[in-house]
């Protein structure tokens, strides 16, 4: 599924806000993915860009959908499993 992204003025103000506050390079790439996105970028090619897989970016398109930034900032998920790389 493809999630189409359409930023308000305000949200458009909060990302770059968010942008210019945080340094975790993994959470800048969710933020930069939804505004190529909202720029009209293909997933495939945010995905090449951003060098994650397609449905990485599709799976962060979801979360800022239903959640805003407040979910797509978000670095823990209490319902993932551990991981058996240890």
């Amino acid at each position: 599924m493809s999630y189409k992204i359409r930023l308000s003025t305000q949200q458009s103000y909060e990302l770059a806000d968010h942008m210019n506050a945080i340094s975790n390079k993994k959470l800048l790439r969710r933020l930069l993915a939804i505004s190529l996105r909202h720029y009209g970028y293909p997933v495939k090619e945010i995905a090449a860009l951003t060098g994650v897989s397609t449905k990485t970016i599709t799976n962060w398109m979801k979360i800022f959908v239903e959640k805003g930034f407040e979910g797509l900032l978000e670095t823990h998920y209490p319902k993932r499993r551990d991981s058996i790389l240890q």
